[in-house]
């Protein structure tokens, strides 16, 4: 488990190296954070306090798509982007998604990030 100080400093750092578009060093820094098992299976790098969020989130949304309602394949998604201003822990920033409900979010996320920026 890691400190508050230490998560914070990983944030940070992990931040920077997104901004920069630097995946590379991103990718280590979230290495060091290490991985976890999830749901019986090897996943992406999840820090503990993430682990211990998505589940509490999974149960108040009772383990459905707050869209669609499905059990299928469910994710925790941040309502507003932690890269544009979200809550990365705050849970009225968090939901229920089940994962093509998630993918056509992210669809609509990219293209008013088109016509907001030009790319």
């Amino acid at each position: 488990m890691i400190t508050l100080e230490q998560r914070e400093a990983y944030r940070a750092a992990y931040g920077a190296a997104m901004q920069a578009r630097d995946m590379a060093k991103a990718n280590a820094i979230a290495k060091e954070w290490g991985s976890v098992e999830l749901e019986g299976r090897q996943s992406t790098v999840y820090n503990a306090d993430w682990v211990e969020k998505r589940k509490e989130i999974l149960a108040r949304d009772g383990g459905r798509c707050v869209k669609c309602a499905s059990t299928e394949r469910v994710q925790v998604d941040h309502i507003v982007p932690v890269s544009r201003g979200g809550s990365e822990f705050d849970n009225a920033n968090l939901q229920t998604l089940c994962r093509p409900c998630h993918k056509e979010k992210t669809r609509q996320e990219l293209i008013r990030r088109h016509e907001e920026y030009g790319y």
